[in-house]
């Protein structure tokens, strides 16, 4: 998001937290191919909470003035310009996926992920690599953010190339595709008719997410 990665900020606003949650629209999209046909799977039971030591004002503010360009007030004093880096966690159930193939395919999916033993797939938010960009026109802001995943049992470290949108004062959008490979979370890729459907070891993770201000933020 626009927030993650500005580092220091002013007295008032570290009394101030904001918590943004994650609405009911918000997807998680895993696409991938096999020897027969692609196939996808679309959940949308995702949890989680993105807290910011800044209050909602002071946020609107710093974008206020990056995208009206009105950056001179924070010439002698930077630090007004900035808020600190999020805390964030994303869930989501194995089991809430519903899958292009019917209860077949989401049956192999569970397994595949070992969903007995690891029901959630899970995403924590560790930081921000490189700057923040800023397309004016679009009203979109780009930044690659690191993370841990933890998928069917097995935590990785990723690095995640994440477009942010502020919809309205109180909700934004972040959006992220993550190629991913099964091998390196220890999953065996699912087969199906006695081996005859082979799915491709390399899957697409498309995150979609709408963040509200949560009440009471």
């Amino acid at each position: 998001m626009f927030a993650i990665g500005l580092a220091a900020v002013s007295q008032d606003s570290v009394a101030q937290v904001t918590r943004l949650a994650i609405s009911p629209q918000s997807t998680l999209v895993l696409t991938g191919s096999s020897n027969l046909a692609p196939w996808k799977c679309r959940g949308t039971s995702l949890n989680g909470v993105m807290e910011v030591d800044a209050s909602i004002a002071k946020i609107n503010e710093v974008i206020d003035r990056v995208e009206d360009g009105n950056m001179s007030a924070w010439m002698s004093e930077p630090s007004a310009g900035r808020f600190p880096q999020p805390r964030f966690e994303l869930n989501l159930p194995v089991r809430a996926f519903r899958c292009t193939g019917g209860r077949p395919m989401e049956r192999d999916m569970r397994n595949a992920m070992r969903a007995d033993r690891n029901p959630e797939i899970r995403f924590r938010f560790t930081g921000i690599s490189g700057s923040i960009g800023h397309d004016m026109d679009a009203g979109l802001y780009g930044a690659i953010v690191t993370g841990r995943l933890s998928l069917a049992g097995t935590e990785r470290e990723i690095e995640v190339e994440v477009t942010a949108q502020r919809l309205s004062h109180e909700r934004f959008r972040l959006r992220a595709n993550i190629p991913l490979r099964m091998r390196d979370f220890g999953i065996t890729a699912p087969t199906a008719l006695f081996g005859l459907i082979r799915a491709a070891d390399s899957l697409t993770a498309e995150f979609d997410l709408t963040l509200e201000v949560a009440p009471n933020a």
